[in-house]
């Protein structure tokens, strides 16, 4: 029976289906060869839910141990078990196995409580991953460890992985590769991470350099614990692009590093449109898992901040009223995109450094500072800005969607206008509120000193300060009795200036027939070389290359002029007045002129002033006075003395001296009549109540006035009084001398006078020989004492004996001592 067996062995047997058990057998073919050959067309092996223990393991292992001393050749064609079909096939102790998730081939033994074994090829279809490596496996304690080699699609490299209870530890590396799409393809990436990554993250070439991490067991199947994953990557010439509307990000290389279900990617020499990103990082969070997944990005770029940086921010954005036009600038930037929805967290600051920029619209030159901002602020910290007229150290908030800024200033300087002609001029002046606005055109607002500035559009700018109170301190070309106004100062160019507006001087001493002129509207110009001004509609105007003021039909109240002047700094200044149909005023004294010029040098000026030929010329220098008029007319006079009873004739006058001390002058007279005066008019009524001398009827000293041949007047002042050292008044009919006194106060006179007079009479009584001769002279007259006492308002004329020195001028004492060789001669 046995040859018979073996004979048909020897030949082949074919069992067209065959059932033991619950086994089913179909296609059997069994052939003896060397040993036996075994093909099966289809075997179904029963599921059992029985867990073998290690025991029947190693029975089952002995048995299989025990194949080669029988089988050649297996092949079993179709192997159903439950739901999964395999083919296996076993020759020469390999065994290969395939189903539709994997397909292996291996070689194995046990060596005690162990099988070890060699897997010359393991091909998961699903991964598109083959394994080529050894492994042992420990039966009874269920551990497992396996090492090799693997292809992963184009990724090629070692591993190795030990298995412990329900969790698989597995280290693994990779020699370079070309795509990430093999990565992103592994169990447990977020889809939207596998697009963003295959999108936006690109290199020539990749390498692991490590990868490990462990699986752990959940229900039927292991799955990637995302914590525990670990991995360093090398990145030959990536580019990262994290927004279609921005240019990619370029490195020479970088390392990827994967902790904690981090991906952290640091890049070498990274750049950005040709600009310097060292220190930039980036990284994805939750790279596995059920979360979804973040990209982080910090950028820091060591460059200008220009139109390429403001686009980056523009994208996210923030639209940053700065552009960097030389010098650089230190940016970093924060992204925090979600990779699902593309939702971006952005956040950044730019610390600036020396250089030209825009600054809301203004061109500025910027020494240092820092710009916070974020999708809905931005915030300036300490920003250094010179903006030529303007240098101030600025912080606070910026709205970028009303496109505003309410900011604090530390201004260093401010100057409007030239250096050489300065309108206004501030330094060192600390937390200024400053508000600005671009939404149209860029305007400062100064709310502190009622200043708004609106910037033109290319240079320039228009300054309107609607209240000049606050800035009167730095308004340096303005007057100090100036209080109050409003200016608006024009430049198109930051070189020539056009400003207009209205000033008030309360304590002014111009004035007009209205009265005085406290409101002075005005407008000019100003450049690098003049600066010019209008005032009261070109009643005044001031050249300042001729440093020459001009006024027309003004009139001057002198002792407001003086006392202004006293109250002014030591600081010396030199200017130039001219005017026109002018009248100046002291107190009483009037001064109506043709033309006048004054000149201030320092200490130093000098007035003349012409009217109808007349010209009068005084200096000061200090409180030195000199005052010259020779051979003016009446009216002139009048005005230099307040005395309006002169008509016609001529009149010269020299004073000189100290205002502060004793001034000393003399007036001379050549002709005229003197008349309308109290105390002339009172000299004619006591002369009526003198029966001698009522009976005086010569016209040369009557009620039509007094008419003077010439006259000599010496003068002295002393503070607040006048001193009259000698009165000479030669009439036609009549001469006066005297002396005396009047007080600039109150007008307290107090003058004695010798009238010489009524040469008629004076024949009678001359025919005396010596008495005649001695009263009455040779010209037969009669000298009266007159005393003058009261106010220059209110004169009282008494007579009272002549004294001797009041005599003087008549060569009195020169006629007395001559008289005995008169008589002899006689």
């Amino acid at each position: 029976m046995l040859l018979v067996i073996l004979y048909f062995l020897r030949e082949g047997i074919t069992v067209d289906s065959l059932k033991i058990g619950h086994f089913q057998v179909q296609g059997l073919y069994l052939k003896l060869d060397k040993k036996l050959i075994a093909n099966v067309q289809y075997l179904r092996i029963p599921s059992s839910r029985q867990k073998l223990d290690s025991d029947q393991i190693q029975t089952q292992l002995d048995r299989i141990k025990k194949l080669p001393l029988f089988f050649q050749y297996i092949m079993l064609n179709d192997v159903v078990m439950g739901d999964d079909h395999y083919r296996v096939i076993y020759q020469d102790n390999v065994i290969y196995l395939r189903n539709d998730a994997y397909e292996v081939a291996g070689m194995f033994e046990r060596k005690g409580d162990e099988i070890h074994g060699e897997i010359p090829y393991l091909h998961i279809k699903k991964l598109h991953l083959q394994i080529k490596g050894t492994f042992r496996y420990n039966y009874r304690t269920g551990h497992a460890s396996v090492k090799g080699t693997y292809r992963y699609r184009d990724i090629t490299g070692n591993f190795s992985a030990t298995q412990v209870q329900d969790a698989t530890r597995f280290v693994l590396n990779s020699a370079s590769f070309a795509h990430t799409s093999t990565l992103m393809d592994l169990p447990g990436v977020d889809d939207t991470l596998r697009e963003w990554v295959d999108r936006r993250l690109a290199a020539k070439r990749y390498q692991v350099v490590l990868l490990k991490g462990t699986l752990k067991k959940i229900r039927e199947s292991y799955q990637l614990d995302p914590m525990s994953l670990s991995a360093t990557f090398k990145l030959e010439r990536p580019v990262v692009r994290f927004h279609d509307k921005l240019r990619r990000v370029r490195a020479a290389s970088a390392v990827a590093t994967v902790e904690n279900n981090v991906l952290y990617i640091k890049m070498t020499q990274p750049r950005y449109a040709g600009k310097d990103l060292n220190g930039s990082r980036f990284y994805l969070t939750n790279l596995l898992g059920s979360k979804a997944s973040k990209i982080h990005l910090e950028l820091k770029a060591r460059t200008a901040y220009d139109k390429t940086m403001a686009h980056v921010l523009k994208v996210y954005g923030v639209t940053l009223p700065l552009l960097q036009h030389s010098g650089t600038a230190y940016s970093r930037v924060t992204l925090d995109i979600q990779a699902r929805s593309g939702d971006t967290v952005f956040k950044g600051s730019t610390r600036l450094g020396k250089g030209v920029f825009d600054l809301f619209g203004m061109p500025t030159r910027i020494a240092g500072g820092e710009v916070a901002y974020d999708a809905h602020r931005v915030t300036l910290h300490a920003v250094d800005a010179d903006l030529g007229w303007l240098h101030a150290v600025v912080t606070g908030p910026v709205n970028l969607d009303a496109q505003n800024a309410h900011l604090s200033a530390d201004v260093k300087g401010l100057l409007i206008g030239t250096k050489k002609s300065p309108l206004i001029r501030m330094k060192n002046k600390r937390k200024i509120p400053v508000m600005l606005d671009w939404k149209k055109q860029t305007t400062i607002d100064i709310p502190v000193y009622k200043t708004t500035i609106t910037l033109g559009k290319k240079k320039g700018y228009t300054l309107v300060c609607s209240d000049m109170r606050p800035v009167l301190p730095y308004l340096t070309g303005l007057p100090p009795f100036i209080k109050s106004g409003a200016v608006t100062v024009k430049t198109s160019d930051n070189k020539r200036y056009s400003f207009s507006g209205q000033v008030t001087w309360p304590s002014s001493y111009l004035y007009d027939k209205k009265g005085p002129i406290t409101r002075f509207p005005f407008s000019g110009t100003s450049n690098t070389k003049t600066t010019t001004l209008k005032l009261l509609n070109g009643r005044i105007t001031y050249n300042s290359a001729q440093n020459q003021i001009n006024l027309s039909h003004l009139y001057i109240d002198g002792k407001k002029l003086l006392d202004q002047n006293k109250k002014k700094t030591s600081q010396m200044t030199r200017i130039r007045v001219k005017g026109v149909q002018s009248l100046i005023r002291y107190e009483k004294y009037v001064l109506l002129t043709d033309r006048f010029d004054l000149r201030i040098n320092g200490k130093n000026t000098v007035f003349v002033a012409t009217k109808d030929g007349d010209t009068v010329r005084t200096e000061l220098n200090g409180n030195a006075i000199s005052v010259i008029a020779h051979r003016i007319k009446a009216p002139m006079l009048r005005a230099l003395v307040h005395f309006g009873g002169l008509k016609g004739g001529h009149y010269s006058l020299d004073l000189h001296g100290n205002m502060k001390g004793t001034m000393k002058g003399v007036i001379t007279i050549d002709g005229g009549t003197v008349s309308s005066f109290k105390t002339y008019n009172n000299m004619i009524a006591l002369y009526n109540t003198v029966p001698a001398l009522s009976t005086l009827s010569d016209p040369g000293f009557s009620k039509s006035g007094f008419e003077v041949r010439n006259g000599r007047i010496e003068f002295r002042i002393v503070k607040d009084r006048i001193f009259f050292d000698m009165i000479y008044i030669d009439g036609k009919s009549a001469a006066i001398s005297g002396k005396g006194t009047v007080s600039t106060l109150n007008g307290a006179i107090n003058m004695d006078l010798a009238v010489r007079t009524a040469r008629g009479i004076g024949k009678l009584i001359g025919s005396l020989p010596i008495v005649g001769y001695i009263l009455m002279g040779k010209d037969k007259s009669i000298t009266t004492g007159v005393k003058v006492s009261g106010t220059l308002e209110n004169p009282k004329v008494t007579t009272n004996v002549v004294l001797e020195t009041l005599l003087s001028p008549f060569e009195m004492f020169t006629r007395v001592l001559k008289s005995p060789a008169h008589i002899i001669n006689k």
